[in-house]
């Protein structure tokens, strides 16, 4: 619990979203990653929906819309989310990576499919487990790429 202009608020998490430029197509919760091949905006100015090909270290947040064109979308890039798309391995205290294997999840860092674990950039902590196998965790998004902080 936290107090914010003298009133208590239960939600210590501050939540941060960005309207990031995205290309392609993709879905609503689910990573977006950084598109090394699009300099509409600049290299490095534009995301895409993570694929297993992608450098895991390059995601950002998790899409909050889906979208059909490029485009302006909502991400959130730090946080308490209630619908993190995790693997179904995971469980409470988990530190979630992108997963080499399952594009649209994030997995425990210390899979046996993350070969080099210290290469990858911490995304998430896991605060529920996958018990029911949805695929589907709450946890704290860890502002990976820095998006959230104020200019």
């Amino acid at each position: 619990m936290r107090r914010v202009d003298g009133v208590f608020n239960t939600d210590i998490y501050e939540k941060s979203f960005r309207q990031l430029y995205v290309t392609g197509t993709g879905s609503a919760n689910v990573p977006v990653v950084i598109n090394t091949t699009d300099t509409t905006h600049g290299l490095g100015n534009s995301f895409k929906s993570y694929l297993t090909t992608d450098p895991p270290a390059l995601i950002g947040g998790i899409s909050m819309e889906a979208w059909t064109e490029a485009g302006f979308i909502e991400v959130q890039v730090k946080g308490y989310n209630t619908a993190l798309p995790v693997d179904e391995d995971t469980v409470a205290g988990d530190i979630l990576v992108g997963s080499a294997s399952a594009h649209a999840q994030l997995i425990d860092y210390t899979n046996s499919a993350v070969s080099d674990p210290e290469s990858y950039t911490h995304v998430a902590v896991a605060l529920t487990d996958d018990s029911a196998v949805t695929n589907v965790a709450t946890g704290i998004l860890l502002d990976p790429l820095g998006l959230a902080q104020k200019p």
